[in-house]
This record gives structure tokens, C-alpha cells and sequence, in this order.
């Protein structure tokens, strides 16, 4: 501030007419004010201050920290059940994508005959039965296949 008033007095004395004018007595007016301005807001604050807390506490149901814990609790079980459903289309949309390709890829191969087919799937079905399972699409995968 009192750079500013200096810097003031010594632009009043010279001619350049380029830097903007400070008249200390504006600068002095305009502080005053903000004085002011800050002096209402306090006090605004301390009497409206409570009401608008009670009144966000009415409206949120959120009084004390276990309150807020509990909530947040709340919002975390809905996102992971939001998660969780999303996972399951994706899933699904997947598998579906999987299926249509591989039909599309293979329908233009023929077997030799249906004795060496059912002989194959019958192999494959002994060798997947006797693998550890591993992931949960594989487990589901073998479940549908010994259905």
C-alpha cells in the first residue's frame, strides 16, 4: 500500500502520462470500504451462520460423522451393485460378440463325418474335466457344457 501511494506521488510529479493516476485519498476511501464490507459479512455470518447449518442438516439428514459414515457407506454399496450389474451386461455382451464371431468364423468348415465329431467333443469334455478350474467364465463355460 504504501509503494502504491509513493509510486502515486512520484507519477504525479512526472509527465508520463502512459501509467494510470493513484490518488491516495480514493485508495484510502476504497480500503475503508472493504473494512466495512468485511466488517457486515462477519457479522452476517455469525447470525445466519447456525440457521443455514441446521437448515443443511435437516435437508441432508447428515448431523454428526457416523451419520456421514453411514451414508458414505450407503453411496459405496449402491456404486459397487451399479458396478457389478454393468459387469454382468458387459459380460453378457461379450460372450454374445464371442458367440457370433466364432459362428461366423466357422460356418463355412464341415466335419468329415459325425462319428469324428462326437468322438472329439467327447475327448475335449475328458481332458476340460480333469484341468483345475481357474476363472469364473471357465467354470460357467464347463457348467453349461455339462448341462
Amino acid at each position: 500500500y504504501k509503494k502504491d501511494l509513493k509510486k502515486a506521488e512520484e507519477e504525479e510529479d512526472g509527465d508520463d502520462d502512459d501509467e494510470p493516476m493513484f490518488d491516495a485519498k480514493d485508495i484510502k476511501k476504497k480500503q475503508n470500504e472493504v473494512r466495512k464490507n468485511i466488517g457486515r459479512n462477519v457479522n452476517f455470518l455469525k447470525e445466519e451462520g447456525s440457521v443455514a447449518l441446521e437448515n443443511a442438516k435437516d435437508i441432508t439428514g447428515i448431523r454428526n460423522k457416523n451419520d456421514l459414515m453411514k451414508w458414505s457407506m450407503k453411496q459405496l454399496k449402491l456404486a459397487n451393485e451399479c458396478v457389478a450389474e454393468f459387469m454382468k451386461g458387459y459380460r453378457y455382451g461379450r460372450d454374445q460378440e464371442i458367440d457370433n464371431v466364432m459362428n461366423e468364423y466357422f460356418k463355412d468348415i464341415e466335419f468329415e463325418d459325425d462319428n469324428d465329431k462326437t468322438s472329439a467333443n467327447e475327448e475335449d469334455e475328458n481332458v476340460m474335466s480333469n484341468r483345475p478350474i481357474r476363472s469364473g467364465r471357465r467354470k460357467r463355460r464347463r457348467k453349461s457344457l455339462n448341462d
